[in-house]
């Protein structure tokens, strides 16, 4: 017996292609919606709740236009103040502060719930944007 023969699978293919596509377009987005609200400035504790807010309403916005009736979005924003440490190791540059990790699990049904994971940054701070759509019916 001779192995069998598998086709490529093009109409699989075609949509995980368009759904890339997709999430580059609402990669884009998502950086002009926090670049909107941050533009060039530091990080501020007093501005840093009405910064997070004001990021995840117009993600919610635009994700409101879709009209996905059947998702549901979870959106979580993380800011994080870039500092320099007085340490004599520390990097002289803040350019050269790039060793922060975050993580993050999720159980759901991996067939239609989805995550999207945007990291924005200006010299000041670093933004993470957090999108979770999650497939239910009524």
């Amino acid at each position: 017996g001779g192995a069998e023969e598998k086709a490529f699978p093009t109409e699989k293919a075609t949509e995980i292609i368009k759904d890339f596509v997709e999430i580059l377009a609402f990669l884009n987005d998502f950086q002009e919606q926090i670049t909107s609200v941050i533009g060039d400035q530091n990080y501020s504790r007093s501005h840093a709740e009405q910064w997070s807010k004001s990021i995840s309403e117009n993600i919610a916005e635009e994700l409101n236009k879709l009209y996905l009736d059947d998702i549901k979005f979870v959106i979580n924003i993380t800011l994080l103040e870039k500092t320099i440490n007085a340490a004599p190791y520390a990097p002289k540059l803040l350019s050269d502060l790039t060793y922060f990790q975050t993580a993050s699990q999720c159980i759901w049904d991996s067939d239609k719930d989805r995550q999207i994971k945007v990291r924005w940054e200006n010299k000041g701070l670093h933004v993470f944007a957090d999108v979770f759509a999650l497939s239910f019916v009524y």
